[in-house]
């Protein structure tokens, strides 16, 4: 499938560039300010429960493959299976959690181009909904229902391209719901560049301290980013990255294989 993308690429990143499609609802700028994480200087912290994190953060949880280089990255991709969402155990009212990939954020902080869904539980009731976002440029933007829709356990596809961007301030989001046939395609030309330094597969808080749901376990699969030339970024070069509360309360364990990255809740 992602080889029909890279055949598609004049076309998508092509489609859509001028001013992107208001957003139908506000988030906060705090989801990006909180997801640069303490990187673990000194010895693990013994609450955390497997060996290989390099960092934690009290908003988002999953893996970072960085360069040094300017310009290193410049696709990424990644599949999973979509979770039913659960309020946690002895909990009530909305709980939230997003899945998303992003490029730069972390080595680069200037700006972030991301793509992802958001999930919302609220009284056993769930929905879905499909975002992109370049910030600082633009806050994040909803895909219209009539473009895409999702339900509990659909194949879902999250790519970010920006590769025909010499100045890299264009970039095309795609999200595709493979179980339904759907595509929802969205370009968008950004002031300010990102670097290319950065590909991150996560699993966020809706917003720094929001009320996190039981998302169960998420694996992206064929989670692959891709340089301007061609080369393909592995996974066992990752930083892993896990969510935990103020208080030091980790919530999630995060794992990878050669191509795949796994976050899963573990409580409370």
């Amino acid at each position: 499938m992602f080889l029909a993308y890279l055949l598609l690429l004049p076309a998508l990143v092509g489609c859509s560039l001028g001013s992107p499609l208001v957003s139908s609802r506000g988030r906060f700028e705090e989801r990006i300010a909180a997801r640069n994480f303490t990187r673990r200087t000194g010895p693990r912290l013994p609450e955390l429960p497997q060996p290989g994190i390099s960092g934690v953060s009290t908003n988002w949880a999953g893996g970072i493959l960085s360069s040094s280089t300017p310009g290193t990255w410049e696709i990424v991709t990644g599949t999973f299976v979509l979770p039913t969402p659960q309020e946690p155990s002895g909990a009530t009212g909305t709980h939230g959690a997003t899945i998303a990939i992003g490029l730069d954020g972390d080595t680069c902080q200037s700006a972030t181009f991301q793509t992802g869904i958001d999930m919302t539980v609220n009284a056993g009731v769930v929905s879905y909904v499909g975002w992109f976002q370049w910030f600082p440029d633009f806050s994040p933007i909803d895909f219209p229902s009539s473009e895409i829709t999702f339900s509990p356990g659909d194949s879902v596809s999250l790519t970010l391209l920006t590769y025909f961007s010499s100045t890299r301030q264009r970039g095309t989001a795609i999200i595709t719901n493979n179980s339904k046939g759907t595509v929802a395609i969205e370009g968008i030309s950004a002031a300010t560049p990102l670097c290319g330094q950065d590909a991150e597969w996560t699993v966020q808080a809706l917003s720094s301290g929001a009320p996190l749901a039981n998302f169960g376990s998420v694996t992206f699969a064929n989670a692959l980013t891709f340089t301007n030339a061609g080369g393909v970024g592995f996974l066992p070069g990752t930083s892993l990255v896990e969510l935990e509360t103020s208080s030091g309360q980790v919530l999630t364990s995060v794992s990878t294989t050669q191509s795949t990255i796994t976050v899963n809740y573990i409580g409370p």
